[in-house]
């Protein structure tokens, strides 16, 4: 996983994402696509774009899909609507938890 050190939001759906109301369309996505830009450690732009956002144990998270390698990652949107990476063990629970949901689905 890349290690990223900053963010910015393409447009300003961030909030949306996490709004049980938003509309899906038929394949379980944002009916307009909302995406959010990377800079790496070496200072490459990485376009991603936010295919969904849930929350567990009372912490909001987001998944967001990187069309360019076809990797997907897990962010937690802090209060402050910031990206942050979860620690690993969290990582590993709300990763089980998010393909849990997915499978019910």
């Amino acid at each position: 996983m890349c290690s990223f050190i900053g963010y910015s939001m393409i447009n300003d759906n961030e909030k949306e994402i996490l709004n049980s109301d938003h509309d899906h369309d038929h394949e379980g996505g944002f009916d307009e696509p909302v995406f959010v830009e990377f800079e790496d450690e070496n200072h490459n732009v990485i376009r991603c774009e936010v295919i969904d956002g849930f929350e567990y144990k009372g912490k909001n998270y987001c998944v967001v899909y990187n069309n360019e390698d076809g990797s997907s990652y897990v962010f937690r949107l802090t209060d402050e609507d910031e990206l942050v990476v979860p620690e690993e063990k969290e990582f590993e629970e709300v990763a089980a938890y998010y393909d849990s949901i997915v499978d019910e689905d």
